[in-house]
């Protein structure tokens, strides 16, 4: 172990030679280092959402140091899936805008032809027809369409119950 008296840059070179796997440090000083997308990224959508470093730490129960430093690019290490999502969730975008990807799309689920033909009679859009399509009860699909009506209409009876609450 290095003693106190090493100066910085001795001691973490000690450190670092008893580690081949070790990743080189990135200037601690912060200088002559752009912010990374990623860091860019968080910034802004932290930005957006009107909140401090301070604010989105204790929401997101990280410290107000390492969001720091992810936004500014100090931090060596990629967060991990748990932080990315704590933070998407936080600020109210996907883990994929924080990480500047597009989403993957979903397969989509395969249309019974007793859904297909529910789906052309009541001239049903593709976003219904998917959602609908993903819907099993003990692992069985409606099989006609009148049961496909009678779920739908629930469905949409439900929502009109949620935007109408009576108390």
């Amino acid at each position: 172990m290095p003693s106190a008296s090493q100066p910085r840059e001795n001691q973490d070179h000690a450190v670092q030679s008893r580690d081949s796997n070790a990743r080189p440090r990135p200037d601690s000083s912060g200088q002559g280092q752009p912010p990374s997308e990623f860091g860019t990224r968080l910034r802004t959508y932290r930005e957006e959402s009107g909140l401090s470093l301070s604010a989105l730490a204790e929401r997101t129960k990280l410290s107000k140091g390492y969001l720091s430093s992810l936004e500014n690019n100090h931090e060596p290490r990629r967060p991990s899936a748990e932080v990315l999502y704590a933070l998407a969730q936080t600020l109210g975008v996907t883990m994929s805008d924080l990480m500047g990807r597009q989403l993957l799309p979903a397969a989509s689920p395969e249309v019974p032809a007793s859904l297909a033909d529910f789906a052309e009679q009541e001239g049903l859009n593709q976003a219904d027809i998917s959602m609908l399509a993903s819907i099993q009860f003990r692992g069985e699909q409606p099989r006609t369409s009148e049961r496909w009506r009678y779920i739908y209409q629930s469905i949409r009876n439900s929502i009109q119950m949620d935007n109408n609450p009576s108390s």
